[in-house]
């Protein structure tokens, strides 16, 4: 949980006051001491009070050009396999991907990535087809 500037600004200047030790003007805002004092030791030494943004992990492998090229090529290809759609991610743009990235991001596209039957996928092509003669 991330508290507030304005929270930290308000805990420090009542110490600064004199209204508390370290521990009473913890307890009074709600917060563990050991998270104020690193506050107090931080002011002291006139670093910023914002929150860090350590802990946000690595940035993703597939860009979001990647996602568009994905989602169109399994709408293209349903039944498209992870390890297929991991080859040509790395022909097209040099990124070598695992297939739990690739899971990961199908399934925030609500993409199926579960391989279709023989039937199913007749029954599409068949459907494909009959569409490019009515359109042509």
């Amino acid at each position: 949980m991330s508290y507030s500037v304005e929270l930290r600004l308000k805990a420090i200047s009542a110490y600064e006051k004199g209204l508390g030790s370290q521990k009473k003007i913890a307890s009074m805002f709600q917060i563990g001491l050991s998270t104020f004092k690193r506050w107090v030791k931080k002011k002291k030494n006139g670093k910023s009070l914002t929150p860090s943004t350590v802990g946000l992990g690595r940035p993703k492998k597939i860009t979001a050009q990647g996602v568009a090229t994905i989602k169109a090529w399994v709408e293209k290809n349903p039944s498209i396999t992870l390890s297929e759609l991991s080859r040509a991610y790395y022909k097209q743009h040099k990124v070598r991907v695992s297939l739990s990235m690739l899971c990961r991001e199908l399934k925030s596209l609500n993409l199926r990535y579960k391989k279709l039957s023989i039937q199913s996928e007749e029954k599409l092509s068949e459907k494909n087809k009959k569409k490019e003669k009515r359109t042509c």
